[in-house]
């Protein structure tokens, strides 16, 4: 809902109002008025979001052409420009297409009965496979 965006943003509502058209003419956010007057993030904002994560911590500067597409997740080549490295940028994509019995075939919920919503099941394979590939560097294997 809108005055939910308002007080979390801590904007003005017109100010907020602005804000909501710009994403939405970039399709960051997706606007739904069936129900109520709200917004959701779209898969392309959800992918914003993680980039300017990475971004602030240094971890990859840019990202280039696609290099691997799967029912699960899209693979990016990126660079990293603190050390001019390559980096591999992979974004979780659960849920997107029809791998919806994915709930019942993976662990990731930990016991829980709902992860939210697709987004936040996207996030929690992601840090699963993060976790898995930090073991993996630390233990020498190349990951």
């Amino acid at each position: 809902p809108v005055p939910l965006i308002v007080s979390i943003a801590g904007l003005r509502h017109g100010g907020a109002a602005k804000f909501l058209s710009t994403l939405l003419r970039f399709k960051l956010v997706y606007h739904d008025n069936t129900k109520y007057d709200g917004y959701r993030l779209t898969w392309f904002g959800y992918d914003v979001l993680a980039l300017r994560a990475l971004a602030a911590r240094g971890a990859v500067d840019s990202v280039g052409r696609k290099i691997g597409e799967g029912k699960e997740s899209d693979v990016y080549e990126g660079v990293r420009a603190s050390d001019g490295r390559r980096v591999v940028v992979k974004l979780h994509r659960l849920g997107k297409t029809s791998f919806k019995a994915i709930k019942n075939l993976r662990d990731y919920l930990d016991g829980r009965r709902s992860a939210g919503n697709w987004l936040n099941m996207a996030r929690l394979a992601a840090k699963r496979e993060w976790d898995f590939m930090s073991c993996l560097w630390e233990d020498g294997g190349l990951a």
